[in-house]
């Protein structure tokens, strides 16, 4: 599906809008994983965020860390 950048711009209307606050909660749970595994990310984007459907979303550095 793309990065979450590129979901926003292709996709805004009040659907979306209402899924903000879900997709802030699993970015957020997926930064904490991370800093548990003490994995330190230097740049959070939304560029840099993949959606795996219009209601979830993986941390692409997290994959690819876990890739490496």
């Amino acid at each position: 599906m793309g990065s979450l950048l590129d979901y926003i711009k292709n996709h805004m209307n009040n659907s979306v809008r209402s899924l903000f606050s879900l997709w802030i909660t699993q970015i957020i749970h997926g930064m904490a994983y991370m800093e548990r595994k003490r994995f330190v990310h230097r740049d959070l984007a939304a560029r840099n965020i993949l959606m795996q459907s219009h209601s979830r979303v993986i941390k692409k550095t997290l994959i690819e860390s876990l890739v490496i």
